[in-house]
């Protein structure tokens, strides 16, 4: 049976039910073929290409511009051409690619994008340190991969604990630091900006494991 194995921060009990569809919405674990952002959306093409759309305001159309604040079709994302999952935030965008590893382009004040930098980004940057990402999850402000061990590594904003690694004042990293605990995930998601009893806060993650664990 597949169960929530961690919420954090952990402000409620993890009943199954209610986090698969808290905050009005199913969770998608994965993140693989498409992602809607704040003002923006994108798609992973059966070729492994990547097409978005909408504002662009911080580069996360991914195109090398920022001149033109928005497109209303779909424009192709610079020098990517084997993605396997996308996911998308308030600004900026993830993708994962065939071989593991993690290329984010878009907003990037809090390190979300992971590359050691907090400067924005309209082109994929490679985050730092990881060749075996699985699946990928955006917040608005923070970013978070399952590696194929089942552990995840998380980076971006942290004033809520939600890269998980037990640390919160100014304690931000634009690189991925390590989920503490976390060894058989099989998804991850991330929060943004809800509002229903288990998510009233705006920044949380969390995933998904092979069997139910209650903390």
């Amino acid at each position: 049976m597949l169960g929530i194995q961690r919420l954090w921060p952990a402000w409620e009990s993890d009943d199954e039910y209610q986090f698969q569809y808290s905050c009005g919405r199913k969770w998608d674990f994965n993140g693989h073929g498409d992602a809607a952002g704040g003002a923006h959306t994108c798609a992973v093409l059966s070729g492994g290409s990547v097409r978005c759309w909408g504002h662009n305001s911080f580069g996360q159309l991914g195109n090398g511009m920022t001149t033109n604040a928005y497109s209303t079709i779909p424009v192709a994302v610079s020098g990517i051409s084997t993605a396997t999952a996308i996911a998308a935030g308030n600004a900026h965008t993830c993708a994962v690619l065939s071989g593991g590893s993690v290329q984010c382009w878009g907003y990037n004040y809090s390190g979300q994008l992971g590359n050691g930098t907090n400067t924005a980004s309209n082109i994929p940057v490679a985050v730092s340190g990881i060749s075996t990402a699985t699946a990928i999850a955006v917040g608005n402000y923070h970013t978070c991969a399952v590696l194929s061990g089942g552990s995840v590594q998380c980076w971006g904003s942290n004033g809520y604990g939600q890269l998980g690694n037990g640390m919160t004042t100014n304690t931000d990293s634009n690189i991925p630091v390590a989920v503490s605990g976390i060894s058989t995930a099989l998804g991850v998601a991330t929060g943004e900006g809800m509002s229903s009893k288990l998510c009233n806060y705006f920044f949380h993650s969390l995933t998904l494991s092979p069997n139910r664990i209650t903390n």
